[in-house]
C-alpha cells in the first residue's frame, strides 16, 4: 500500500495502532477511539500530566481507501493550568491505476461517474469531523479531465452554519510517474449565523485551496484523494482550515 499524506506529521510510534488504517479490503467504514493518560512527573515546563485522545476513522473499498486521524493532547501543569493541542492527519492510497490502462478507459463513452464517501475536518468547533459527507467525481478519459463536488452533512451544532458544497473544479488527468493522477483547485462557501447589534446576520466565509487524487485499481474502477482549503484571516474569524479525504467507485 502506498499512502499519501496531508496535515500535521504525526509520530506513528506514539500511536497504539497503524494510523493509516488503509487496508483496501472492502470493509467500507470503521472507527476507533482510545485514551492514554500518563503522569509524567514534574518537567522543565512544569507539566505533571497528559491526556491523549486518539480518534481514527477509515473507509476502505477493494482497491482504495482513506483515513483521518485526530490526536487531542491535553496537558495539566502543577498549578492546574490546561493546554490543549490538536493534530490531524489525512491519508489516502492503495493500488493506483497504471497509465497503460488509459487506452482501455478511453473506450468509455461520455463521462465515467464515481460516487463515494468523504471525511471532512474543520479547524473550527474543536476540529469537528464529518464522516458522513458524500463525493461525486466525473471523469472524461477521452479528454483526460476530472471534476466533482463534496456534499457535507448538516451543521451538528443546531443550524448556525450553512455548508456549501466543496467544488472540485475541472482539471487534467495526468500520467506522471506512470500513474493516472490529478491535481486541481477547490473552493467552498460557509454561511455562519451571528448577532450584530441585536440583528441576525449571516457571514459568508470563502475557502480556497487544492485537491488531488489518483485513479485506483487495475481497471480504474475506484478513486481516492484529499483536499486542503483555507479561509483568509479577517476581523470576523481566524483563518479556518477545511480538509477532506475521499474514496469513490465507478457507478
Amino acid at each position: 500500500m502506498q499512502p499519501y499524506y496531508s496535515g500535521s506529521d504525526l509520530d506513528a510510534t506514539a500511536l497504539h495502532a497503524d494510523i493509516t488504517r488503509i487496508t483496501a479490503d472492502g470493509t467500507r467504514t470503521g472507527s476507533s477511539e482510545s485514551l492514554d493518560y500518563a503522569t509524567t512527573g514534574y518537567r522543565d515546563d512544569g507539566s505533571v500530566g497528559k491526556l491523549d485522545i486518539y480518534q481514527t476513522y477509515a473507509y476502505n473499498l477493494e482497491e482504495a481507501g482513506h483515513s483521518i486521524t485526530s490526536i487531542s493532547s491535553s496537558t495539566t501543569n502543577h498549578t492546574n493550568q490546561h493546554h490543549t493541542n490538536q493534530q490531524t492527519q489525512l491519508v489516502y492510497g492503495d493500488n493506483p491505476t497504471r497509465m497503460t490502462q488509459l487506452e482501455k478507459l478511453q473506450k468509455i463513452q461520455g463521462t465515467a461517474q464515481y460516487q463515494g464517501t468523504a471525511y471532512v475536518i474543520s479547524s473550527d468547533y474543536n476540529s469537528n469531523i464529518d464522516v458522513n459527507a458524500n463525493i461525486t467525481l466525473n471523469a472524461d478519459f477521452i479528454n483526460k479531465t476530472i471534476s466533482g463536488a463534496i456534499t457535507r452533512s448538516p451543521d451538528p451544532h443546531g443550524g448556525y452554519i450553512r455548508y456549501g458544497n466543496i467544488n472540485l473544479t475541472e482539471t487534467t488527468i495526468d500520467t506522471y510517474n506512470g500513474l493516472l493522477e490529478f491535481k486541481g483547485n477547490a473552493n467552498t462557501t460557509e454561511s455562519r449565523h451571528q448577532y450584530n447589534n441585536n440583528n441576525d446576520e449571516w457571514l459568508d466565509i470563502q475557502y480556497t485551496g487544492t485537491y488531488e487524487g489518483k485513479i485506483m485499481g487495475p481497471d480504474g474502477k475506484q478513486v481516492s484523494g484529499l483536499t486542503n482549503l483555507q479561509a483568509p484571516m479577517t476581523m470576523e474569524h481566524g483563518g479556518y482550515r477545511l480538509d477532506a479525504a475521499f474514496t469513490a467507485e465507478h457507478k
